[in-house]
């Protein structure tokens, strides 16, 4: 549990800056993808700095087969 506690507080970021008036949908959907990339390339260190321009490149990829 307290290896997950920054995962746990994603959707309290995220609710918080929706229903606090914040972020509209759009934006908050942009404030939890950098959150999470800051949590793994920061705090978990399972990203790697110069790895990060290939992950993104996945995820579009991904994204857009969708």
């Amino acid at each position: 549990m307290w290896f997950g506690k920054w995962e746990v507080l994603l959707p309290v970021v995220v609710l918080g800056a929706f229903f606090g008036g914040y972020a509209t949908i759009v934006e908050t959907s942009a404030i939890t993808a950098i959150y999470a990339c800051a949590v793994q390339v920061l705090i978990h260190r399972n990203i790697r700095v110069h790895e990060i321009r290939g992950v993104f490149a996945d995820c579009v990829m991904t994204i857009g087969a969708c």
